[in-house]
């Protein structure tokens, strides 16, 4: 009975708001919409803008759905109308485009960074407790967008963060572990920092003599892959495997992770073999595969899920990864399964 009510309710609240831009769209496409282009574009237009968020909100104002989510409407309003309102008649929603828009993005921009300081705040008063600033971010960009656009979002911010922002060198406790050392994921890394630079350098200056606009978008898409690359550089020395309690939280920078229970381990071996890749549910815990090599294999008793970049994911019951200390990782892991 209650899942039927749920079904309904989720049914009412998206079903409507799309019947309602499907609805705007054929309008667009019809006869009586050109007969009075010029009165219909600029009614048109504010429907899908404003009218579809404000009845998506009125929907959800007495559910449990954050009300954040009315911005994604808004800004798929937006996109729509750019592609069935005719250009010739797109003036209000270029205003809307030009004045609205950032005002909303700089708010959005605003609200992440309040909840970001608002977790650390916490963080910062429960001292036993560490702080994962990418949990903090994914979360709080999971609570304004859908998955995939905060899935997005998240790891262009966290990208720029341990790129630009975190220079601070990392005190290792007891329990943390690193695992960029004594791979060749850093020398990868820099190898294409380098790359891009060069690359883009010379494609510039060659570009430059066909098209200076082409030029420069290809540079700015370059030098903005150059920043990320940093960004994931950085986040390598950043993000320690950690062995908590009750979880062995397993970090490849900010490009992939999984928290698994210490209790679903079924076995730890320290190896440098013993490992098949081609095996179902095997995985690496690093960017280059069996390239970087490994020192450690976890056997689990259950199937547990890799998340990895942009919330790409993959199913796993054994994992191989390559520890700087393994002795002491292995000493630990062992006793707190024991």
């Amino acid at each position: 009975m209650n899942l039927t009510k749920t079904q309904n309710n989720w049914l009412l609240i998206l079903g409507v708001p799309l019947l309602l831009l499907v609805s705007l769209i054929l309008l667009t496409n019809s006869e009586a919409f050109y007969r009075n282009v010029s009165e219909l574009s600029i009614a048109t237009t504010l429907d899908f803008v404003f009218t579809v968020p404000i009845i998506y909100f009125f929907l959800i104002r007495k559910s449990n759905i954050n009300k954040k989510t009315v911005v994604p409407f808004f800004i798929l309003g937006i996109v729509l109308a750019s592609f069935v309102i005719p250009k010739e008649q797109q003036g209000l929603l270029t205003t809307i485009k030009n004045w609205i828009l950032p005002l909303v993005e700089f708010a959005v921009f605003l609200l992440i960074v309040f909840n970001i300081r608002k977790a650390i705040k916490l963080y910062n008063k429960k001292k036993e407790q560490v702080l994962d600033i990418v949990i903090v971010v994914r979360e709080t960009c999971k609570d304004i967008f859908p998955t995939k656009i905060a899935s997005f979002l998240s790891l262009e911010i966290l990208s720029f963060y341990y790129g630009f922002i975190h220079w601070k060198k990392l005190k290792l406790r007891e329990n943390e572990f690193t695992y960029h050392k004594n791979t060749g994921s850093q020398v990868l890394f820099v190898a294409v920092l380098f790359l891009i630079i060069i690359e883009t350098v010379a494609l510039h200056l060659l570009l430059t003599n066909w098209s200076s606009m082409a030029a420069w978008i290809l540079t700015s898409i370059s030098i903005y892959s150059a920043f990320q690359v940093f960004g994931f550089l950085k986040s390598l020395s950043k993000r320690p495997l950690v062995i908590g309690s009750k979880f062995l939280n397993l970090r490849y920078g900010i490009m992939t992770e999984v928290d698994i229970k210490i209790e679903d381990i079924k076995s730890v071996e320290m190896t440098t073999t013993s490992f098949d890749k081609e095996e179902p549910m095997s995985v690496y815990l690093a960017l280059l595969g069996d390239s970087e090599g490994h020192n450690i294999v976890l056997t689990l008793e259950k199937p547990y899920t890799l998340l990895g970049v942009y919330g790409t994911r993959k199913e796993f019951q054994k994992i191989a990864l390559c520890i700087d200390d393994k002795q002491t990782f292995y000493k630990q892991l062992t006793n707190r399964m024991n």
